[in-house]
């Protein structure tokens, strides 16, 4: 109820929407508590500080692109 609410104070809901998305799938990618992450981590056998040492720079590039692609949409 509370995002519902907020969805109506932006000018365009359609960014906004993707702004809600793309952090959801930013936080489900990194956060330890994602059980399909943790599932697929224990099947293989890999540590999640070994895993998150090669994944931050992939993490930190897409957040660097979402932010450039809601910028250019919101100015747009």
């Amino acid at each position: 109820n509370l995002i519902g609410s907020l969805f109506n104070t932006f000018e365009n809901t359609n960014v906004a929407a993707l702004a809600l998305q793309t952090s959801y799938g930013v936080v489900g990618f990194i956060a330890p508590t994602s059980a399909i992450l943790m599932l697929g981590l224990s099947l293989l056998n890999i540590k999640y500080s070994e895993w998150f040492k090669h994944i931050w720079k992939y993490v930190v590039a897409l957040v660097v692109v979402v932010l450039i692609i809601l910028a250019i949409l919101t100015y747009v």
